[in-house]
């Protein structure tokens, strides 16, 4: 990487399994991005049990590693904390962004710094 590149990389955060359901259909481009929708559109709800560990907000990414088709990143729009007799839920309200055999998968290495003079 020369001086004048840098690179945005996504850190895991947490592991979980989780329920996903298509709310609304999506049209991609050949590279695997989501096109002519607006950012506020909820194609997806993803749903997990509640973890009293697990802060998350609406700043937040999912990507989700799938077992037999390509993987995807879902930009969280809105969340709900609900519940049942049994267990306790969060539930994501989803737009999905990108997915793809060859999308970047969260990093679990350190973070890289920006050059001097970027601000994000």
């Amino acid at each position: 990487m020369s001086p004048s590149e840098f690179r945005l990389a996504r850190k895991e955060a947490a592991s979980f399994w989780a329920e996903v359901l298509p709310v609304r259909a999506s049209a991609f481009s050949p590279n695997g991005a989501a096109m002519n929708e607006a950012r506020s559109i909820l194609t997806h709800r993803i749903k997990i049990r509640y973890q009293y560990n697990l802060n998350v907000s609406v700043m937040a990414w999912i990507y989700e590693a799938r077992l037999k088709s390509s993987a995807r990143w879902f930009k969280i729009l809105k969340i709900t904390q609900t519940e049942n007799k049994d267990f306790e839920y969060l539930i994501f309200d989803c737009r999905l962004v990108e997915r793809g055999d060859d999308i970047v998968a969260p990093s679990n290495g350190p973070a890289v710094g920006l050059p001097t003079g970027v601000r994000l």
